[in-house]
């Protein structure tokens, strides 16, 4: 796979939709919204979200590229809208709607007439908390199908119906704060993927984790004393247990996860000396502040790089039976990132990202785990049915 008209969600909805895929000038769209403050951070709070459309229908070197990314929507105001962008949004819905249904008349340059074209919206791309505004769910990792969900939220008042609004059951029964707008798209419910995971988001927040751990980084470590309490508490590691000692002090034993100072110091001196290809990454070199002794000012990019080129070799002084996993979960990242992908490949890494998953669990504290560790387990899944991730990830709307 190549192009998101290589996966599954795309033929799966040219099986449903045969008069839509035929048409050639018929468009398959991606929305994707992110806020950012316009203004220093030394001025009032400000939020800006703008909402963008991209259209699929074009090459690869094409897709995803500024001429081709149409501003449909800019939604200010001192706050992000929350679940109130639904408000904001249903001009555009109904746009969509009218592009699905009826169509717009439309110039075909190329043979120099006027057609009808039609468009439909394949999914939405966004970070984590604009994903749970435009959808509203916090569901534990079950795979459910458009009709499931249908099901689940049909009878929810929407945001432009009820405010505030209140779902019985909320927190008990179900996750669902409201009914999102995009159910009003008839084909809405047939869609294999709706909200795409971020893997930019993921990536970066995986990375942070585990090489702030085991360079343990103060206050962003996950193998502080919480944690460390959590394993007598779950596990059966008492070689990692807190220590008390006999004037009353306590003490954190050293983890074999965890590199030695000295050791830190070869990794940092290491990546201050670094030199990358023109164009294949920023100066990382920059990021290493030698006084300190720490990476300040990573960008997601960098933090992109480090993961799937450098992680491995950086922590090449850990122990086998720990470097492995690392090594492991740098290689799935690597592999899922690829421009081409193959099917054989990602149903593979399907089992193989749970496994290694299993096996950082058996290294790291309880502590160490929250849902950012879970998520990438749907990446694969994801990228089987959508495409390879370059079509549905941030980087291109966040610059």
């Amino acid at each position: 796979m190549c192009h998101p008209s290589d996966g599954e969600a795309w033929k799966h909805f040219d099986k449903i939709y045969p008069a839509f895929a035929v048409e050639e000038g018929n468009v398959i769209l991606g929305l994707c919204t992110d806020g950012f403050t316009p203004f220093n951070h030394t001025t009032s709070p400000y939020s800006c979200w703008p909402v963008i459309v991209t259209p699929y229908n074009l090459p690869p070197e094409l897709c995803m590229t500024t001429p081709y990314m149409f501003l449909t929507l800019i939604i200010p105001g001192p706050h992000n809208p929350k679940s109130k962008i639904d408000v904001y949004l249903q001009p555009l819905i109904d746009e969509l709607k009218l592009l699905w249904n009826e169509g717009v008349l439309t110039y075909d340059l190329s043979r120099k007439k006027n057609f009808i074209m039609k468009a439909a919206l394949m999914w939405t791309i966004n970070d984590f908390p604009a994903y749970g505004m435009l959808s509203e769910t916090s569901r534990p990792p079950k795979r459910l199908t458009g009709d499931d969900v249908w099901e689940e939220v049909s009878d929810f008042p929407k945001i432009t119906e009820v405010d505030p609004c209140i779902c019985d059951g909320f927190g008990v029964s179900h996750n669902w704060k409201k009914q999102s707008i995009f159910w009003e798209l008839p084909y809405w419910k047939t869609n294999l993927i709706r909200h795409n995971l971020d893997v930019m988001h993921i990536e970066k927040n995986v990375f942070d984790n585990v090489f702030n751990t085991v360079m343990n980084i103060k206050d962003k470590t996950k193998d502080n004393a919480k944690a460390r309490m959590d394993l007598k508490k779950y596990c059966r590691r008492k070689e990692l247990e807190l220590q008390k000692q006999s004037n009353g002090k306590v003490v954190k034993p050293k983890a074999k996860y965890v590199l030695s100072s000295d050791q830190q110091k070869v990794v940092y001196k290491w990546v201050s000396e670094l030199k990358m290809s023109d164009g294949h990454s920023s100066n990382l070199h920059r990021c290493v502040n030698k006084g300190e002794w720490k990476l300040i000012g990573m960008k997601s990019h960098d933090c992109h790089v480090f993961m799937e080129r450098l992680l491995p070799i950086a922590f090449s002084a850990l122990p086998h039976q720990v470097w492995s996993p690392i090594a492991e979960l740098s290689k799935i990242f690597k592999d899922l990132c690829s421009t081409i992908l193959r099917v054989d490949d990602l149903l593979m890494m399907e089992k193989n990202i749970v496994t290694t998953t299993c096996k950082l669990k058996k290294i790291f504290p309880p502590g160490f785990f929250n849902s950012m560790e879970h998520v990438p387990i749907h990446l694969p899944y994801e990228a089987r049915v959508g495409g390879p991730v370059q079509y549905r990830w941030m980087y291109p709307f966040e610059r």
